[in-house]
């Protein structure tokens, strides 16, 4: 069985990104890369920024409902809560990351 050669030459990944990036700011094909990652760097850096300026009061309001000795709760909550919610939101977005884009560069 022959292997790819990107196998045979993990490095070469690299050069990949890199020729990509020159075809995608190539004039005609800028438009359709730069507007979507635009759109999708302001739509969910303002989203997730939302959903951690609101963590705190989140875990504040949980830990309402805990006994004192369980205070110690709050440092393990806020990274735990912190990469669920990473996780979550860039599952859930997905859709959104490549269906909403290409609605604005569909012309």
């Amino acid at each position: 069985m022959q292997q790819s050669p990107a196998i045979q030459n993990p490095v070469s990944g690299a050069g990949y990104f890199f020729k990509g990036m020159t075809l995608a700011m190539q004039p005609g094909t800028r438009r359709f890369v730069i507007l979507p990652l635009l759109v999708n760097i302001v739509l969910f850096g303002s989203a997730f920024s939302f959903v951690l300026s609101q963590l705190s009061d989140w875990i504040n309001n949980w830990m309402a409902y805990l006994p004192q000795w369980l205070d110690w709760l709050s440092y393990l909550l806020w990274p735990l809560l912190a990469i669920a919610a990473l996780v979550t939101f860039s599952y859930f977005s997905a859709p959104l990351r490549t269906g909403l884009p290409h609605r604005l560069t569909d012309c």
